[in-house]
């Protein structure tokens, strides 16, 4: 298991999410209303899609590591849960061919979004940046 300690509300958020990473953000309440807002996006935004996808009983649960960026996703019949989180200091391009579950015929549907977004074929996530969506294939 990893352990990493963040100062990003966002980061130290959403790694928790993915098995054998465990993160840590530590704040006192009161805090700054940046890291209120960040944990409250992600908890009305994502959190809702983990949790549906999580407690399925036919749930397939894999990781998936693409240059420092990592993503876990959960399977359910033909809906994958996909959520990532870039560890990099800079914006990185994924090809949507790279991202676990991706079919050309495959409908994508973002459910939370930390810093990214889809142009050109491609999936970019900003320094630091995380994403939710899922992929059903059609």
């Amino acid at each position: 298991m990893v352990h990493l300690v963040c100062s990003i509300p966002l980061i130290g958020s959403v790694l928790p999410g993915l098995p054998n990473l465990a993160g840590i953000t530590p704040w006192n309440d009161p805090t700054s209303s940046d890291i209120k807002a960040a944990a409250t996006n992600i908890g009305q935004q994502l959190i809702p899609n983990l949790t549906s996808f999580a407690l399925d009983p036919h749930v397939t649960f894999t990781t998936y590591v693409w240059q420092r960026i990592h993503f876990g996703t959960w399977k359910v019949g033909d809906r994958i849960l996909v959520v990532g989180v870039n560890l990099n200091p800079q914006v990185r391009w994924i090809p949507l061919a790279q991202l676990p579950g991706w079919k050309a015929q495959a409908k994508l549907e973002v459910v939370y979004d930390g810093g990214a977004s889809f142009e050109l074929g491609n999936l970019a996530l900003w320094d630091l940046g995380s994403v939710g969506f899922v992929v059903t294939v059609q």
